[in-house]
């Protein structure tokens, strides 16, 4: 029986935008509509140490009144980042993360490597694959029971 499993290489957005902790947040809003992304990065010496999204936007600073032009991203970002090692899941594991801390964006990690990173979107974008993979699945339990019952 062969087991599908999807590779998270072959669906992660590989180019990932990242700024400094130090970056003030109309750079990153500006990144963002310019890239049309929902969320960057933070990275200090290369390593991840936050992500800022969409909603940290929204909820830590636009809510909170604070000055886009002199707000340091470490002040917003979230930490620590959830992230996924490229050697070790699956896209069914990082789809299981977003799920179980309620998250829309996963840094893909080589070791301590940022290399990609996994969104919703890479997600929808992709539903005919994922929907092989319930069929696949669906057809070999239905195939299972089928043997059972006639044996």
């Amino acid at each position: 029986m062969v087991d599908i499993k999807y590779d998270i290489f072959d669906y992660m957005t590989k180019n990932v935008s990242t700024l400094s902790p130090s970056a003030k947040v109309r750079e990153v809003a500006e990144v963002m509509t310019r890239e049309d992304i929902g969320s960057i990065v933070v990275t200090e010496d290369e390593r991840v140490v936050g992500i800022v999204t969409e909603r940290d936007l929204v909820k830590r600073c636009l809510a909170k009144t604070m000055d886009l032009n002199t707000t340091k991203l470490s002040n917003i970002m979230s930490k620590p980042v959830i992230t996924a090692d490229i050697n070790k899941h699956v896209m069914y594991d990082v789809a299981e993360l977003m799920k179980k801390n309620k998250i829309k964006h996963v840094p893909i990690m080589d070791g301590d490597k940022l290399v990609g990173i996994i969104t919703t979107d890479n997600i929808a974008n992709n539903l005919e694959d994922f929907g092989f993979l319930v069929a696949s699945r669906s057809s070999r339990i239905i195939s299972y029971f089928k043997e059972i019952m006639e044996k």
